[in-house]
């Protein structure tokens, strides 16, 4: 977009009269950027375009993976978006979003910086991403509700069950199940059958007396009822 000019400077550059210049916006002629106080501002792309300026700008597409295992992934992003501007440079980063040492990303940053850039087209997945409040997911039952104690750290303990649970599984299978409930049903059999053998092979853990806070890194098993 580069730089914005009030009215009376944009009419100053393009030698219009105030009034032209609304009319024009109103028709969709010329696009104006309305400001909070719905002032115009005219971008500077708009007044070059009226008086037959080329610009020296150039737009890009820009893609990123996180490793080189998604270079496949990086290809369909990049051929998406030529769908959208085929007239644009391409340049992609192999590296972590949480990263910001990314040497394509700092280098159109730069070229940004120096006014080179007129758009930047990036791909947005389609993947809808969820909040679930974490509040309260270790401190219930999973099979029947009630409330339960923590005579370890890692140890959940339900006494209407006798049943312990690993506290770090419970609450992230507790969020699983709230996320379950925000999106619908991300199963692709029945949910109910689905939720029930995730809990069966996630949630469920041994009780081994011997061991400091047993569960905390043992793999989870299905029977784990008193006596089994």
């Amino acid at each position: 977009m580069g730089k914005l000019y009030t009215l009376r400077d944009a009419c100053e550059i393009s030698q219009l009269d105030p009034t032209t210049i609304r009319k024009w916006d109103r028709e969709g002629k010329i696009k104006c950027i309305r400001l909070s106080n719905n002032f115009r501002r005219v971008p500077e792309s708009e007044i070059n375009r009226i008086l037959g300026i080329k610009s020296n700008r150039m737009s890009f597409i820009y893609a990123r993976v996180s490793s080189h295992d998604q270079k496949a992934d990086l290809d369909r992003q990049i051929q998406k978006l030529q769908t959208v501007s085929p007239e644009s440079h391409v340049v992609s980063d192999i590296r972590s979003g949480m990263k910001f040492n990314r040497k394509c990303f700092i280098e159109l940053l730069e070229l940004v910086e120096k006014d080179k850039v007129s758009a930047i087209y990036i791909y947005k997945s389609p993947m809808k991403t969820v909040y679930v409040n974490p509040r309260g997911t270790s401190s219930e039952c999973p099979v029947c509700g009630e409330k339960v104690k923590h005579p370890t750290w890692k140890i959940s303990r339900c006494n209407n069950c006798d049943r312990n649970y690993d506290r770090d599984r419970l609450a992230s299978m507790a969020i699983t199940h709230r996320g379950i409930d925000l999106c619908g049903d991300p199963f692709p059999v029945s949910a109910s059958a689905s939720w029930q053998s995730m809990k069966d092979e996630y949630l469920y853990i041994r009780d081994k007396p011997e061991i400091s806070e047993a569960g905390s890194t043992e793999t989870a098993y299905a029977t784990n009822r008193t006596g089994a």
